[in-house]
């Protein structure tokens, strides 16, 4: 590790708020695995309360015995759900290993670089697959959608969640600012899906099945008052804080 490298870690590590992180590569955090050490506790999984609706699962996943991926997978706590409700063929990937919560013996992990690498199964292998509060991390999502349609039988499900930058309060810091909310230095998200955007790459190998929102809050001050003001929001994409999508895989794609 040259010099530059050095200044940069360190940099990173005395400037790091809790809980938020500067945008680290798949090769550095291979290089340094003290990088991926996080402050979230384990009841704290950012990906779990963030942008998880497990119960989408429950009502498109209906075959217990599927295969079912888990992409993004953290701490491992959509995948202890799945275990809790009883389903059996279970696989998980991320950057790194962190799976603590999730009863190990029952669900197939593999470290994996989704921005380059592809996914290690064959075609039309999975019954339905997941990605909660994890395309926004990615360098390379073309990459990570086709794979993810290559994987899917036809017709199976795919959900995936991510925030939602149609939010009142996004709308009008980026008026103000020229920032997006959660897309900020100070965090590690990378890749905004503006509706364009979303429609020209999730949309070219999926149809939507169902859109919703969650977590409808506002942040400014005074904090506490909006807070309480926030229980009462509506769950709509003036307030929710992430959007979900369940995507059903086409089976036909034009010009590819």
């Amino acid at each position: 590790m040259n010099r530059q490298e050095q200044e940069k870690i360190e940099c990173f590590k005395r400037n790091e708020k809790p809980g938020r992180f500067p945008f680290v590569r798949i090769e550095e955090l291979r290089r340094d695995p003290t990088l991926i050490d996080t402050p979230w506790e384990i009841d704290d999984d950012p990906r779990w309360g963030r942008g998880t609706v497990p119960e989408l699962a429950l009502k498109y996943f209906p075959d217990r015995q599927g295969q079912i991926i888990d992409c993004g997978a953290f701490y491992g706590r959509f995948i202890r759900f799945l275990q809790q409700h009883h389903y059996e063929h279970l696989h998980a990937i991320d950057f790194a290993d962190l799976l603590t919560t999730p009863d190990r013996t029952r669900v197939t992990f593999r470290a994996l670089d989704v921005n380059t690498e592809a996914l290690p199964y064959p075609d039309n292998f999975f019954d339905g697959a997941t990605a909660w509060g994890f395309p926004e991390h990615l360098e390379n999502p073309h990459h990570f959608i086709r794979e993810v349609h290559r994987t899917l039988k036809d017709g199976a499900i795919f959900i995936c969640s991510f925030p939602n930058i149609e939010h009142l309060q996004t709308r009008l810091v980026l008026l103000k600012t020229g920032e997006i909310r959660n897309y900020e230095a100070h965090n590690n998200h990378v890749m905004i899906y503006p509706p364009g955007v979303f429609a020209k790459t999730f949309l070219r190998y999926f149809n939507v099945v169902e859109k919703t929102f969650m977590r409808p809050h506002l942040s400014v001050p005074p904090y506490r008052f909006w807070k309480f003001v926030s229980r009462f929001l509506p769950n709509n994409k003036w307030f929710g804080d992430h959007v979900v999508y369940v995507l059903r895989k086409k089976s036909f794609i034009p010009y590819a």
